[in-house]
């Protein structure tokens, strides 16, 4: 059974001499026939209770839904898909599934049910959802208000109130298609790259970049380097007569030598404190040891005094000075004993001390310390002056040995040498033999130049796209035909008053020496680069008063008005950043009469911004 015509929104066009019609249709199909064809076959037809026909109803068979297959278009089973299928809405509306509003099935309404058709999503031979595209999805993803009218069209994002996408444009039969002049251009892959372009100029590495002037004044003495010349780190490059040089120099030599006086001074000293201590203790030792002595035999002579007198031997007088000997031959040992633990030996070491031990004692004796004490003050003033002229000599420009030749030879002599900080090329010499030189004057402007730093002028609006780490092309006036690569190293934090741009550096490697400070040119500083981007022909794009459109080739004869979100553009194409997929193909020639067929509806409605298109 045939299935009841489908009314067509838009009239047919007459397009001329061999043209034909084209017509805005449903994409299905159902249109197989006369009215009145149709008409006499569904009156055939078996009731369905959803008002369809019984074979394509995918309510009273559900098998329909797979065999059918998947709309990539709406997102949706094929079979239910109203866009495609416009004599579904009866059957959703009987089953009281329909939204009035956007006028769409409720099971399917994205604006109302947000997550509605993730129910639908195909699945793979292992049941995992299959994703829509590789590149890009579909259909673009909604955005909720259109750009703000200061934004590109381009970059405009569609609007989901649009139903542009469910129409569908159908030529009559493929030849009118093909006498319309119709061509299409397949989607397709490429790497993509764009660039910021900036007015550029050439400058020294202001890292390797030095203005020479003499450490102090004096006579220019011997030049040794001339404008141009390539020089080493290190290298002398003039050579000045300097009286404070020779002043310094000699300060430092005076104070070198008293230092030097000094510290003999307190060696001889601490040499002499120590003699004396280890002599006092050693006596003291050797004194302790004969009082021990002496005690022993004192107390023997008392007890024999003791027993003499019980015999009757000997007078108690004789008794009386044994015993006072005894007693101060003690004392002898109690002081000695004190004065050593004095010096710091202690109680065990004298209990066992024995006179082979007496050399080797270690203790403070009580001889003063304070003319030691006192030389060491002197070494301590003496060598922080020392210190101080010493880096006064290396602020004046001399190195260690130059220092320590002072020294050795007493070289007090003010010949200044003036030497270049690192390797490069002189580049400016402001010194004559014989000329009077003072700390503020400029010499030598030395650089290098095996590096140079290019200075961008990038313009306000382009800021937001300019990031550190970017790649550059760098093309001079001077240098036709030649291109140097650089990166973006640094990014100035304020914009310029008068030129609203703002300064940015890119380093250049300049290994020839072809670059010279001072040159101008422009630099292309890239700010994308994918290595596979969708893009199409600008001839395809439309704008339809809310939305860029492109038409998607299905047949010869059905073509899709798909919604886009695009990229950036070139003079050539558009990147597409969704609503495309590789290998589909968009109408080139003929996109502008499409659209002006689909929107026939909204001519002078006052709702559609119309420009011309390309074709």
């Amino acid at each position: 059974m045939t299935p009841r015509p489908v009314k067509i929104g838009l009239a047919v066009v007459l397009l001329g001499v061999g043209f034909g019609a084209i017509v805005a249709v449903d994409r299905l199909g159902w249109i197989n026939g006369s009215a009145a064809g149709n008409d006499t076959q569904s009156a055939a037809a078996p009731a369905c209770p959803h008002g369809m026909p019984d074979a394509k109803c995918p309510f009273c068979d559900e098998s329909l839904i797979d065999s059918m297959g998947f709309c990539q278009g709406h997102s949706v089973p094929e079979a239910l898909c109203t866009s495609c299928w416009p004599a579904l809405a009866a059957a959703f509306k009987a089953v009281d599934d329909w939204c009035v509003g956007h006028s769409r099935p409720e099971s399917q309404c994205e604006l109302c049910n947000p997550g509605a058709l993730s129910k639908f999503a195909p699945v793979d031979a292992v049941g995992a959802e299959r994703p829509q595209a590789a590149t890009g999805s579909v259909l673009p993803p909604t955005e909720p208000l259109l750009s703000g009218e200061e934004t590109p069209r381009h970059l405009r994002n569609p609007n989901v109130t649009c139903n542009t996408q469910k129409l569908r444009v159908q030529f009559a039969t493929p030849e009118i298609a093909k006498a319309a002049g119709i061509k299409v251009e397949k989607v397709t892959e490429q790497p993509v790259s764009q660039s910021v372009s900036a007015p550029a100029e050439l400058h020294y590495d202001a890292n390797r970049h030095a203005r020479l002037k003499p450490r102090t004044g004096g006579i220019v003495h011997e030049v040794k380097a001339a404008l141009g010349d390539t020089v080493a780190a290190g290298q002398v490059l003039a050579v000045l007569e300097a009286a404070e040089l020779s002043q310094r120099k000699a300060e430092y030599l005076r104070l070198y030598r008293e230092a030097q006086a000094a510290e003999k001074l307190v060696r001889q000293l601490e040499a002499w404190h120590r003699r004396m201590n280890d002599m006092e203790i050693r006596l003291t030792g050797n004194s302790y040891l004969e009082s021990l002595s002496l005690v022993k035999l004192a107390e023997e002579n008392f007890n024999r005094e003791e027993s003499l007198i019980a015999r009757g031997v000997t007078s108690k007088r004789e008794l009386m000075d044994a015993q006072s000997a005894m007693v101060r031959a003690r004392n002898t040992v109690s002081e000695n004993e004190r004065k050593l633990k004095l010096f710091g030996i202690d109680s065990e070491t004298l209990k066992n001390l024995t006179p082979e031990q007496i050399a080797t004692l270690d203790g403070q004796g009580s001889t003063s310390e304070q003319p030691v004490l006192e030389a060491q003050r002197s070494v301590s003033v003496l060598s922080a002056q020392r210190r101080a002229a010493h880096d006064q000599l290396r602020v004046l420009g001399l190195d260690p040995a130059a220092i320590q030749k002072v020294v050795d030879e007493e070289d007090t002599s003010g010949l200044l040498a003036v030497t270049a900080p690192f390797a490069g090329v002189i580049i400016d010499r402001q010194c004559t033999l014989g000329e009077m030189k003072t700390g503020d004057n400029v010499l030598f402007a030395i650089a290098d130049i095996s590096l140079m730093w290019a200075i961008l002028d990038v313009k306000e609006a382009d800021l937001p796209r300019i990031r550190m780490g970017q790649s550059a092309i760098l093309d001079l006036a001077g240098l036709r035909g030649q291109r140097f690569a650089g990166m973006v190293t640094w990014l100035s934090t304020q914009v310029d008053r008068r030129t609203r741009t703002l300064k940015v550096r890119v380093p250049v490697d300049n290994p020839d020496g072809l670059l010279r400070a001072g040159m101008y040119g422009s630099a292309e500083v890239t700010i994308r680069d994918r290595a596979n981007s969708l893009i199409v022909p600008r001839e395809a794009l439309q704008w339809d008063g809310c939305c860029n459109l492109v038409f998607v080739r299905h047949s010869d004869q059905l073509y899709e008005p798909r919604k886009v979100k695009l990229g950036y553009e070139t003079d050539r194409f558009y990147l597409v950043d969704s609503g495309l997929r590789a290998g589909e193909e968009v109408v080139t020639t003929g996109s502008f009469l499409m659209k002006t067929e689909i929107m026939k509806g909204n001519i002078g409605a006052g709702c559609c911004e119309v420009e011309p298109g390309v074709d």
